[in-house]
């Protein structure tokens, strides 16, 4: 008899095990080279705000180790705060699972530099916000020549200019929602949505929010997006009221 008590025992805790870890996030990893400084982990809210969730203090070394309750995968940040005041290389965002996430980096080139393994989401933030890069980069360059333009007097230069860069904005925008099409059933595809879809018409929302797994729906970014539609929706509905 109390045999079959332990083994029943033993079954309950494996089972409960197994329940908490399919809820838990482990973000480890290494910053080669940081002897002193501070390592928070950060989420954000629905506003973009950076909260600290934990923190690992650098006394010599630059091994971290956190452990997250996380139900759906969402960003993170890993942000280093340097003793010295360093500022730069300071940030790493990267798409948070339920499993374990390894961030390994350097001291000198946090952000530039970080190999980080784990998760699937990533692999496509990283590829996204690649792309998306280099439509900022267009349109930086093309802002300075415009701007050198108008500076030389150059008007009908400038205009060109100007109709590039609104070209280059409106192939960023379709972009995003191909991206967030194409990778439906991915997580990113919500996240999308939410942190590029402000210039975009809600019927591109609605494409995108309708063709989402019932699993991706029900995530934290697909419930975002969501109220933020709906939050839209009730705007177009509100009469606008002008003074006679």
């Amino acid at each position: 008899m109390k045999q079959i008590f332990i083994t029943i025992l033993v079954i309950f805790l494996a089972i409960g095990c197994s329940q908490s870890d399919e809820n838990l996030m482990i973000v480890k990893g290494n910053v080669e080279g940081l002897k002193q400084g501070t390592i928070f982990l950060q989420n954000f809210d629905n506003h973009g705000n950076t909260h600290n969730i934990d923190s690992v203090i650098a006394n010599g070394s630059g091994t971290f180790l956190f452990k997250v309750p996380l139900k759906s995968p969402e960003v993170f940040c890993l942000y280093l705060d340097r003793k010295n005041n360093a500022n730069f290389s300071n940030r790493i965002l990267f798409f948070g699972e339920p499993k374990t996430i390894i961030i390994d980096t350097y001291n000198e080139t946090f952000d530039l530099n970080a190999r980080i393994s784990g998760s699937e989401t990533q692999k496509l933030f990283e590829e996204y916000n690649l792309t998306m890069r280099k439509f900022g980069q267009r349109n930086t360059e093309l802002l300075a020549q415009q701007i050198q333009a108008v500076k030389d007097k150059n008007l009908q230069f400038a205009d060109s200019i100007l109709q590039l860069s609104n070209k280059n904005k409106i192939r960023q925008y379709l972009f995003s929602v191909n991206y967030a099409l194409t990778h439906k059933d991915s997580y990113i595809a919500p996240y999308i949505a939410l942190a590029d879809g402000y210039a975009l018409q809600r019927k591109y929302l609605d494409s995108i929010y309708n063709s989402l797994s019932n699993e991706v729906v029900n995530s934290k970014y697909g419930k975002e997006l969501r109220k933020y539609i709906d939050e839209i929706a009730r705007q177009e509905q509100t009469p606008v009221i002008t003074e006679e």
